[in-house]
């Protein structure tokens, strides 16, 4: 399923604006306290790279396109310009209901967060992402690994956050 050239122009322009938003967004970020770079500096620098590889796109299809020969037919135009696009939304085209899993799962981990708890909902979106991502190829019989890698994870990002970065990750709003 080759979606139209046209698609796939807004929505890279749509990315590159919301970067751009976020890139001008960031001058309201307090820079922090004796740091070379601040917490400022990482989603301007995020957002800056955003921009520039979707103007990097887009100037790509445009060029691709205008190198295409002049049809003084419009279907055939319109031929040539889906095959010229870059692939970007094929593969979203073919994931179908294993994206709209994982975009429901995530915003359920942010939703749930602040209310359960950082590692509680982390543990939770995990052993159902990997659940649901590899139930298609292993079925039921993958759930307890699921289990034992979402445990796995949490405990070394536990780790990692408690006694190496010294971050202290409040409890959710529940376990208080």
């Amino acid at each position: 399923m080759r979606l139209p050239i046209v698609m796939n122009l807004l929505i890279v322009a749509l990315i590159g604006v919301v970067g751009a938003y976020a890139f001008i967004d960031s001058w309201n970020i307090r820079p922090g306290f004796y740091q070379v770079l601040g917490a400022d500096a990482y989603p301007r620098i995020v957002a800056a790279i955003l921009v520039l590889l979707c103007l990097a796109y887009l100037i790509s299809i445009v060029s691709e396109v205008m190198r295409a020969p002049r049809h003084t037919n419009v279907e055939q135009a319109g031929e040539y310009a889906d095959a010229a696009e870059a692939p970007i939304l094929e593969d979203v085209a073919k994931s179908g209901i294993y994206m709209l899993i994982m975009w429901i799962l995530f915003i359920s981990y942010i939703f749930f967060m602040p209310v359960i708890g950082y590692f509680q909902a982390t543990l939770v979106f995990l052993f159902l992402s990997i659940f649901s991502l590899s139930y298609r190829y292993y079925g039921i019989s993958y759930l307890v690994y699921a289990a034992i890698f979402s445990v796995l994870i949490v405990a070394a990002l536990w780790v990692v956050m408690v006694y190496f970065l010294g971050v202290y990750l409040p409890p959710g709003t529940i376990f208080r």
